[in-house]
Parts: structure tokens; sequence; C-alpha cells
């Protein structure tokens, strides 16, 4: 009776020592999980996504773990994070399932971001779809907002118009991004009166922040006051933004305006100061290229239409300038070939 009472303590002791064990690994896990919270609120992203991809698969954080290393690996914006996001979403949604537990309610808009950013704008249109469809009337503006901007992206200006026109639709969810947007769709369909209703309905919506200065200066060059646009890129810029890819497209944006001035310099040194910030601006190099074109050093065209390509691999315009260069290329060497034989 002795040896079994024994047995039993010997049992009852381990198992609270098991428990205490367990407790222990539990609380650590807690803590490193709202680490990475605390590091993502912080906005220290790159400490918020590593403190997120070491949350072991068994924990039961590990689904949201991968959600939120998904979403703050986007915020590092660029083209490897993104990649990365993609991954981690993937494996997100698998835990989800596993877990038998319902997805974030912007799951499909995140992903569908990520897709976009990473070029794959078919993928992006599919996942804004399906967060369009579980969405509530109000939530669901940003996805067709974000849904006709991937259709801008694939020259499909009417299935853009339809998605913005509802993104557009109660005058209260309007902001100067989303009428900036339409207009611009407008602009393509040669619908320019329209697209001016547009630009100087966005004015009014613009904030006194830094992407509201950003709309107003993108709406005013967009109306060809360009003295004014600049004014309000160069308020943007006083107002520091957060993230060096929105610094890079006041940048750009400045250097668009010095294209149409014809001060081709100028442009170009914001196009450098716009890639400085953020290495992976595939437009920024595709105006590159342009420029350096129009003043023939045909070296550092071919070589920023490269950088342009690598940047966005799918872009139909950058591969259209791409095949542009080489034809031309191709006919100028034929041409001082025909020269030398005669």
């Amino acid at each position: 009776m002795e040896q079994v009472r024994t047995s039993h303590q010997t049992t009852q002791r381990t198992t609270i020592q098991q428990q205490r064990t367990d407790e222990q690994i539990s609380n650590r896990r807690s803590k490193l999980f709202a680490d990475a919270c605390n590091w993502a609120q912080r906005k220290d992203f790159d400490k918020a996504t590593n403190s997120f991809a070491k949350i072991p698969e068994e924990s039961s954080e590990y689904p949201v773990a991968q959600y939120l290393l998904g979403c703050t690996s986007m915020e590092l914006r660029n083209l490897e994070n993104c990649q990365k996001s993609l991954d981690a979403f993937d494996k997100a949604r698998v835990a989800f399932e596993t877990q038998k537990k319902p997805l974030p309610e912007d799951f499909y808009y995140k992903k569908g971001f990520a897709h976009w950013m990473v070029g794959q704008c078919d993928d992006a249109v599919e996942n804004f779809s399906e967060f369009i469809a579980y969405s509530q009337p109000m939530k669901a503006q940003v996805g067709y907002l974000n849904r006709g901007l991937v259709h801008c992206d694939l020259h499909e200006y009417e299935k853009a118009l339809e998605d913005l026109n509802i993104a557009n639709k109660n005058e209260e969810n309007q902001t100067a991004y989303s009428l900036c947007s339409r207009g611009r769709v407008l602009a393509h369909l040669c619908r320019y009166e329209d697209a001016k209703i547009d630009f100087l309905a966005a004015l009014h919506k613009s904030r006194g922040d830094f992407h509201g200065h950003l709309q107003a200066g993108i709406a005013y060059s967009e109306l060809g006051e360009y003295e004014k646009a600049l004014e309000q890129l160069d308020i943007s810029l006083k107002l520091k933004p957060i993230h060096n890819r929105d610094l890079a497209e006041v940048y750009f944006r400045q250097a668009l305006l010095y294209r149409l001035r014809g001060e081709t310099d100028k442009a170009i040194e914001q196009l450098l100061h716009a890639i400085d910030a953020f290495p992976e601006h595939a437009g920024a190099y595709l105006c590159l290229g342009r420029l350096y074109l129009v003043k023939n050093d045909h070296v550092k065209a071919l070589e920023n239409l490269n950088k342009a390509h690598q940047c966005d691999p799918c872009n139909a315009v950058i591969m259209y300038e791409l095949g542009s260069f080489h034809e031309q290329a191709e006919r100028l060497d034929s041409a001082l070939f025909n020269r030398k034989r005669g």
C-alpha cells in the first residue's frame, strides 16, 4: 500500500512539474508573441517580423503570428519581403484551417495587396474580389478602390472605372486619393471634363497631412498647374513621411513635373533621390531610362530599363520600352554595319 502511495505521489509530482514546465513554455511563447505585437505597434517592422517568425508551429498563436508576419513583412515595402509575406499568408491560411479558426476579416485584402506589390495582378484581383465578397458594404469600399487600381495596371480601364465608381459612390467616403484615382482613369478614357471635376473635388478633400499634400500635388499636376503642384509636393516633403517608399513617391512626382517643364537635369536629380530612398522604385528607373534616351546616353538608358524590369518583371510598359530599345539598337547596328560596307 505504501508503495502504491509513494508511486502515486511521484506520479503526481511529475505531473505537476510537467504542468509547470508547460506553463513556463506557454508564458514564454505568449511573451514572444506580445513582444512581436509591441514591435509592430512601434512600427519597428524588422524586429516584429523576426519575433513573429519565431512563434513555433505547435503554438495556438501560430496562425495569427503567421498572418501578422505577412502584414509586417509587407510593411518593409520591398520585393523580397513582399514575397515572404505571401509565404506567411499561405502558412497562416493552412494553420487557421487546421485549428478550425476563422480567417482574419482583412486576410484577403492583405494578401491581395502583397500580390499586387510583387506584380501578380491577376492574383491581386482574385484576392480583392474575395475580400469584397466577404466584407460589409462600408468596408468593401477599400476593396473596390484597390481592385480598380489593379485593373488600371492591367490597362482594363472600363473595369477600373466600374470599381472606382463604387468606391466613390458615397460622398462622405470619398478621399483625395480615391477621386484622383478615378480622375486618372477618366482621363485614360478621354473623358477629360469628368476627370477635371474629380481632380478639383480631390483638392477640397485633401487633408493637411503628408498624404493630403501629396494628393493635392497630384491633382494640381493633372490639372496642368505645375507650380502649385510643386508647392504642395515641397510641403509634403517637409512633413517627413514615415515610409521611404512614400518619400520616394514625392521625389518621383517632382521628377515627372520637371520633365513636363522640359527640365531634364532636375528631373534626373529627383529620380536619383527617389531611387536612393527606395531602391526598388520601378517607375523611377523607367523614367530615368527614358530621360537618358532623350540625352542619347544609351548605356545608362539600358541599365535603368533593365533595373526597372528587375523590380517589376510583369509590367507591360517596361517590357514594351525594353523591346523598343533593343529594336532601335538592332536597327542602329545594322545601319552602322551597312555604312561600313558602303
